[in-house]
C-alpha cells in the first residue's frame, strides 16, 4: 500500500535495536497506514520496538504489603545501595 497523494514515497521503515531475550530474533510486521511520512514512521517504529522490548525487562522486588498485584499503581522507593544496580 502507498499514500495515493505521494505514490512514489516509500513507506517501509526498518530498524534494528537488539536486546537479549527469548523472542529477540523474531520479526514484527505491522500493516501499512499508521503514518504518512518517513519522519512519523521513525517515531512509530521506535515506540513500537520499545513497547515490545519493555515486556522483556526482568524486575525483582520484595514487599511487605498485603494485596499487592498486577494492574495496581504502586510507589517505588529505591534504596541508595540498590540504585546503581537498577540503573545499570
Amino acid at each position: 500500500m502507498r499514500d495515493f497523494t505521494k505514490p512514489s514515497t516509500p513507506q517501509q521503515q526498518n530498524t534494528l535495536h537488539p536486546r537479549e531475550h527469548d523472542e529477540a530474533e523474531h520479526e514484527i510486521y505491522d500493516y501499512p497506514g499508521e503514518y504518512d511520512s518517513l519522519g512519523e514512521g521513525d517515531g512509530y517504529v521506535r515506540l513500537r520496538m520499545e513497547a515490545l522490548q519493555a515486556r522483556h525487562v526482568p524486575i525483582q522486588a520484595v514487599a511487605n504489603v498485603r494485596g499487592i498485584g498486577t494492574g495496581h499503581l504502586q510507589t517505588l522507593v529505591v534504596r541508595q545501595m540498590h540504585r546503581q544496580e537498577l540503573c545499570a
